[in-house]
């Protein structure tokens, strides 16, 4: 039923591939490995890792002192979940607002890195300035929106038509020290066309 094989007479190497291709036969077999992972199972403490991010998500990857390096692929809507329970915990629903956030600027980054790489898009000269602009706008907003927006106790007394009055005024501050901002620093309307970008 099994062939005898003398791993003591094997190479590492040899064993290497032996395991490799093992662990490919187990792959194609029924039933699969459960799911969920087993209340006792073996551990590897302290293992040597580390992590990259991709355009369909982050790859981890573990070492094994047996098996060796074993690479898994997690997808982006993982590796935000994952994100927001790093940050959750400390943060509460801070944290989860930051997660999202975090999660769409790397999204954004890797699939720019990954458009540049294949030449689909290359930014035109400018866009640096133009970047610089729009967060000088953003921090100039930010900074307005938290001198207005008062105490959390004194949001938490207020009623409800106060409250709809001190929110419609952090809206119309908050996007007029935008504008105002983009104005001062050379923006106009004729900028944000798409032939003024190209």
């Amino acid at each position: 039923m099994f062939e005898k094989i003398d791993l003591n007479g094997m190479s590492a190497d040899e064993l290497d591939l032996l395991i490799a291709q093992a662990s490919a036969r187990r792959l194609a077999q029924e039933p699969a490995h459960p799911t969920e992972a087993p209340e006792h199972c073996p551990t590897v403490h302290n293992p040597a890792w580390f992590t990259f991010p991709t355009e369909q998500g982050s790859v981890l990857r573990l070492r094994h002192p047996g098996l060796g390096w074993v690479s898994f692929q997690i997808p982006a809507a993982e590796r935000a979940q994952l994100l927001n329970l790093l940050l959750i915990w400390e943060l509460r629903h801070a944290g989860l607002a930051l997660s999202i956030s975090l999660g769409a600027c790397l999204n954004a980054a890797l699939l720019l890195r990954g458009l540049r790489r294949r030449a689909i898009y290359m930014p035109q000269p400018g866009w640096g300035v133009f970047i610089l602009k729009l967060a000088l706008a953003v921090y100039v907003m930010g900074a307005v929106l938290w001198l207005l927006s008062g105490s959390a106790v004194s949001w938490l007394a207020a009623g409800a038509a106060e409250r709809i009055g001190r929110m419609a005024l952090l809206v119309f501050a908050g996007a007029g020290a935008y504008f105002a901002t983009l104005w001062v620093t050379g923006f106009r309307p004729r900028d944000f066309a798409r032939d003024s970008m190209e």
